[in-house]
């Protein structure tokens, strides 16, 4: 995705659950990137998002199911869980999707 700016980049965790979330400003589109690891894989997660100012509402463009994702498994249980190289693949992966559709 070229001239893509980041908005916004977090790393959550939870009792069982590591949650990136990522927004950015692409051809004047809101977008937001969210990859959910958890210690269950189909609870697992991966979404890319356009945000509609008319419905002020998140519309999904692109998910990545628990058994296509290439983010670990039970990200909670690691010293580095909030080392954002976890998400790379499934980040890019997404990213690609949202370029090809806009």
């Amino acid at each position: 995705m070229s001239k893509s700016e980041t908005i916004n980049k977090s790393i959550t965790k939870a009792s069982q659950s590591v949650f990136y979330t990522e927004l950015l400003k692409y051809k004047g589109h809101s977008l937001r990137i969210s990859i959910k690891s958890n210690a269950y894989k189909d609870q697992c997660l991966a979404t890319a998002s356009i945000f509609s100012p008319d419905h002020l509402q998140w519309n999904t463009l692109w998910i990545i199911p628990e058994g296509g994702m290439e983010t670990e498994l039970s990200l909670h249980n690691h010293q580095d869980w909030d080392n954002p190289n976890h998400f790379t693949a499934d980040r890019d992966t997404l990213i690609t999707y949202m370029a090809d559709i806009l």
